[in-house]
């Protein structure tokens, strides 16, 4: 139930005749010119009823896709970081994904060590939403390797458990040519729900963010 919470919050809705009000295990659909209870829905019900009224219903749909974006172009066409910022248009920095699943990783014996503090690395390079730029020399001083053949090694390690995607060995950065690669979103993502939600084609969340400092 904690699900339910979490993803299909009750709100008073402008311009919308309906209220939710939620009670324990219960939501209350009340008429809000009369106050009169229409209909008591248990919570999956509920749950329906919310699918139905986005499908259907153009206001409730608006209320809840306020601050819902998506870049007209694909950002990982970008060639450039300038090029990268403008197609995200997203200057938040909220935090979301769940780097505890490199743990699950390593305690199944599926990421290496190694592996996982290249995917840590890259994460402290993202620059906007789940996309990171580098170079192959700044991650073979990271992980301490003695060749870039063992440094790519680890790096088509994480590519191939589908952690990690390159998108462009000939990124310019203020002049510089680097690598823009792309981190799984559901595990590493800095900037607004809508898109994080979008890319990883979950359902939009409203709970509160976690703002990174």
């Amino acid at each position: 139930m904690e699900d339910y919470d979490r993803y299909y919050v009750t709100h008073d809705i402008p311009n919308y005749p309906t209220l939710f009000i939620r009670d324990g295990d219960f939501v209350f659909v009340v008429n809000k010119h009369t106050g009169e209870i229409s209909e008591k829905l248990t919570l999956t019900e509920y749950v329906d009823c919310w699918r139905n009224e986005w499908d259907t219903n153009p206001v409730f749909k608006a209320y809840y896709m306020k601050g819902y974006f998506l870049p007209k172009t694909d950002p990982d066409t970008a060639t450039t970081l300038k090029d990268l910022k403008r197609m995200c248009s997203d200057s938040t920095r909220h935090r979301k994904g769940d780097t505890g699943y490199l743990l699950d990783f390593i305690m199944t014996d599926q990421c290496s060590k190694t592996e996982s503090k290249l995917f840590l690395y890259l994460c402290k390079n993202v620059v906007v939403w789940n996309y990171s730029v580098t170079t192959m020399e700044d991650i073979q001083e990271c992980l301490g390797l003695k060749s870039l053949k063992q440094t790519k090694a680890v790096w088509k390690a994480l590519q191939d458990k589908g952690l990690i995607f390159l998108l462009n060995s000939d990124f310019e950065v203020e002049g510089q040519y680097k690598i823009l690669i792309k981190l799984h979103p559901k595990i590493y993502w800095e900037g607004r729900h809508s898109a994080w939600a979008a890319k990883c084609k979950e359902e939009y969340e409203y709970e509160d963010s976690v703002t990174i400092d």
